[in-house]
């Protein structure tokens, strides 16, 4: 199977006259209710896409346990203004319990709630090195995998368990798709070894446990990620031919019921909107390591 190969369009472009037409501006999106639904529910129309997509930044997880975050503006979107954390020793002392009654966190819950009565919603759920690369410096945080790796994995641990309640509130509240990356804990990035030592095993846990999670829901593991597992054993990739679809969102819809796949992959999942009568949408099955 050829590896997927990230092309880094730019695909979350805001259509030209949204923004006024919906009387939306920026950072205000990023945390009022109404802007974020209008938002989301404006991308879809112009795209012509099945689905809603949230939220619009790659922050809201990592900022609910105290990053501090620049919310930016229309051109540049939230990023982390500075590494709050100092060492290890911090992060191991955060409240991960995080509440999601309170914060940005909450709005995007509650935008789920209201979008899914009407349309599928897609939540892109970040990974725990992409959460932790807003929270603690990246040499920090590699330094402390080579000498304080107990250390680490309990933070790791500790953050997974709010992706995974963070994703169980999502799926309770109308979520369709759950959409997995971790940017941050790429193969590429991390090498071989360090990613299998550190990123492939809590990515393999948030996957397991989130698919005994699901009913009739989908998650979407990204296509980096999809690679890097790959060669770590840890899944395998089932290639499905598919035809007589609009684009790829009906397509991996397609896929997901009639050959009852729960995970789907490989791809990108910012391209449901794209056009196509016949294409492959690849299955995933983890691979027991127990």
């Amino acid at each position: 199977m050829e590896a997927y190969s990230c092309s880094s369009e730019n695909l979350e472009k805001v259509p030209e006259g949204l923004l006024k037409k919906e009387n939306i501006n920026f950072p205000n999106v990023h945390f009022d209710l109404d802007q974020m639904i209008a938002l989301s529910n404006g991308i879809r129309e112009s795209k012509g896409d099945l689905f809603n997509y949230i939220p619009f930044c790659l922050t809201v997880e990592a900022e609910s346990l105290g990053a501090i975050i620049n919310l930016g503006d229309e051109r540049v979107g939230p990023r982390a203004k500075e590494c709050r954390y100092k060492d290890i020793s911090e992060l191991l002392n955060i409240n991960y319990d995080v509440d999601f009654n309170s914060g940005r966190i909450k709005t995007v819950l509650d935008a789920i709630s209201e979008i899914s009565k009407h349309n599928y919603v897609i939540l892109n759920v970040n990974g725990v090195f992409s959460i932790l690369s807003s929270l603690v410096d990246s040499n920090i945080l590699y330094r402390a995998m080579r000498k304080e790796k107990e250390s680490v994995l309990e933070v790791l641990k500790n953050i997974e368990g709010l992706i995974l309640r963070f994703t169980k509130e999502a799926l309770e509240r109308g979520c369709k798709v759950i959409s997995y990356a971790d940017p941050a804990g790429d193969i590429k990035i991390m090498g071989q070894k360090t990613f299998s030592e550190f990123s492939a095993p809590v990515t393999y846990e948030i996957l397991k446990n989130t698919n005994d999670m699901l009913k009739n829901e989908i998650l979407f593991l990204c296509g980096r990620m999809t690679n890097g597992l790959l060669k770590t054993g840890l899944i395998e990739v089932i290639p499905f031919e598919v035809k007589d679809i609009k684009n790829y969102g009906e397509g991996f819809l397609k896929v997901s019921k009639e050959n009852h796949m729960s995970i789907l992959g490989n791809y990108c999942i910012k391209r449901t909107h794209l056009n196509a009568s016949e294409m492959k949408v690849y299955g995933i099955k983890l691979i027991s390591h127990s």
